[in-house]
């Protein structure tokens, strides 16, 4: 869906947001620090920075790209903020496509319709009170993008393909792999699954580039680095959790972490991993304090061989929760031990 998550609760500091990236410097990386060093110190101020990050103004990381540089020149600023709108809320444009015109009652129905239960009203008016302030600082007059278009984009497979050419292409063995990626053409975003063979032979991938690039037009080389990185992430996935290994190594960490650097995972996915992953580092760091805490505290009342005086039914159920723990495919044990003693006692 082409549509955002973001919106700001306060949509009548729109332009003052964009009128004070006017005057400031570039940031290697838009953050919270940079917000505050422009004057915006609510916590509120800080949604504007996932509303840059849809708007095509920065990367997942908060890094500027080249949408907020081409904004930066004062004569086409409020022609490339349409650009990103309209990009942004690309679902929206399509039913309407003068969608920035708008009033924020109409534009909230719409948005009712299209979003189909998954927000609540409350968010859905939040987001279309930011469209509209979006829109009313943007101009729309002249906003078509001077992108190139995407090669191929307006093209139909020729029907003309001798016979020979279609001979010629190796007949594909039997599926199984499978890997996820993305296509964008101009505001539509199409989702493509690609099913691998299992099979190196390049004549093989040479037939699906082939048909790749006359139905979707994608260039030969994102083709080549979209299976090339598909396969990367099935390998370092194999020699990870598959194997069930209890810890990443470090080779097997770095290329588990370059095969999911790439542009084709959807960024909301990856996101949410991320999220996911914090919330079991949170985790982590809770339950090893609380042991260290429960550790300390007994040590000190009962001395260093209190847990062999605990019942046999506790320290069983421990141990088989920690052999249990162990067998989790992301992730090792949540603790060294079954609650946290010198090796031995």
């Amino acid at each position: 869906m082409a549509l955002p998550d973001s919106y700001t609760l306060k949509p009548n500091a729109i332009p003052a947001y964009f009128d004070a990236i006017l005057d400031a410097q570039p940031p290697e990386r838009f953050s919270v620090k940079f917000l505050e060093n422009l004057g915006f110190t609510s916590t509120n101020d800080r949604l504007f920075i996932g509303i840059l990050k849809d708007l095509g103004f920065l990367n997942r990381d908060g890094a500027p790209q080249s949408r907020y540089f081409q904004f930066l020149d004062r004569s086409r600023s409020k022609q490339t903020l349409a650009e990103g709108i309209k990009e942004a809320f690309a679902d929206l444009f399509a039913i309407n496509t003068k969608a920035n015109e708008l009033a924020a009652e109409e534009i909230k129905n719409k948005l009712r319709t299209l979003y189909a239960g998954s927000k609540t009203d409350l968010v859905i008016g939040s987001v279309a009170k930011t469209f509209r302030a979006l829109c009313d600082y943007a101009d729309f007059s002249n906003s078509v993008s001077e992108r190139a278009p995407v090669q191929g984009q307006a093209s139909t497979p020729s029907t003309s393909t001798s016979r020979a050419d279609s001979d010629d292409q190796p007949e594909l063995p039997p599926n199984s792999g499978q890997s996820l990626g993305k296509v964008t053409v101009s505001a539509l975003q199409y989702h493509v699954n690609v099913v691998l063979p299992e099979t190196r032979d390049q004549a093989v991938y040479d037939a699906i580039f082939k048909s790749l690039r006359e139905h979707l037009g994608m260039k030969q080389m994102d083709l080549y680095s979209f299976v090339y990185r598909g396969i990367l992430t099935e390998e370092a996935l194999d020699q990870t959790g598959r194997r069930r290994r209890s810890h990443f190594g470090d080779e097997d960490a770095r290329k588990l972490q370059q095969s999911l650097s790439f542009d084709f995972l959807d960024p909301d996915l990856l996101a949410e991993g991320k999220r996911m992953s914090v919330v079991y580092a949170a985790i982590h760091a809770f339950e090893n304090t609380v042991r260290s805490m429960v550790t300390k505290a007994m040590s000190e009342k009962h001395s260093s061989t209190w847990w062999g005086k605990v019942p046999e039914r506790i320290q069983k159920t421990s141990k088989t929760r920690m052999e249990e723990d162990s067998k989790f495919r992301w992730h090792g044990a949540r603790g060294s031990s079954e609650i946290d003693l010198p090796p031995g006692k």
